[in-house]
């Protein structure tokens, strides 16, 4: 979006100025965590431009994304309300879903993207971002169950999980399975707020944080301890003999 508003300008990325990344700024539109996500892109951009050499200044320096508040309080579900989509989702494959994205915190993607070969007794191998691979430990007996779901024409590298006709559900499909489940009940859900359940209940729950971040495949420990800091009706004045 930035060089197709440069292009507008006649202008090219080692001709940009402050000028040009200033009214860039200013005409965009969106959610301020948009706004935010696009402004730091381009700060990133022109800061490793300067760095190389291939422009003489950072032009980008002045810019500042605007503050986003944080509502990962709003979207992490109740265990209550996990419980509610388990006993609403349909058996079998809906329910083994909504199961598994809440019991792995595995993302949407790699879970639709998993095959038979990716199970072993008590373990399922996610292939997340950027190529990487994490092995997270299930029960044995929830393994079992999702083995049920093979068709007797699969092979280890068939999906897991398909749709009527034996096709690979895809990612709309999850999510939609999803979205009517929680209707349901009358509640809002996503693929991504059970993940967001997983992390919250199992760190309420007593688990390791550096065990939590690592079934979940975050990068850096600091994305799973936001999760410490999400429930807004704790604090640890209640500790305290006031």
């Amino acid at each position: 979006m930035f060089l197709e508003f440069l292009e507008s300008e006649n202008v090219g990325l080692q001709e940009a100025k402050v000028d040009h990344v200033v009214r860039y700024a200013e005409s965009l539109v969106g959610s301020p965590a948009t706004k935010a996500r696009r402004i730091r892109s381009v700060k990133s951009l022109m800061k490793y431009a300067h760095q190389t050499g291939y422009t003489v200044f950072n032009v980008a320096l002045i810019l500042k994304a605007p503050s986003v508040r944080d509502t990962l309080h709003e979207r992490i579900l109740n265990e209550e309300t996990v419980q509610g989509l388990l006993a609403a989702a349909e058996p079998g494959r809906n329910y083994l879903l909504i199961k598994l994205l809440y019991a792995a915190g595995s993302r949407i993607t790699e879970t639709v993207n998993l095959t038979w070969a990716d199970l072993s007794i008590d373990r399922v191998t996610f292939h997340g971002k950027g190529g990487k691979t994490r092995t997270v430990k299930l029960s044995a007996q929830f393994v079992n169950e999702l083995r049920k779901l093979r068709w007797k024409s699969d092979t280890d590298h068939s999906f897991v999980f398909k749709s009527r006709r034996g096709n690979p559900l895809c990612v709309r499909e999850a999510r939609q399975i999803i979205y009517e489940t929680a209707d349901a009940i009358g509640e809002k859900a996503s693929p991504h707020w059970l993940r967001h359940a997983h992390a919250s209940h199992a760190l309420d729950n007593g688990a390791p944080i550096h065990l939590v971040q690592a079934t979940l495949g975050h990068a850096n420990v600091a994305t799973t301890s936001r999760y410490l800091h999400a429930r807004p009706n704790e604090g640890s004045s209640q500790f305290l003999n006031l």
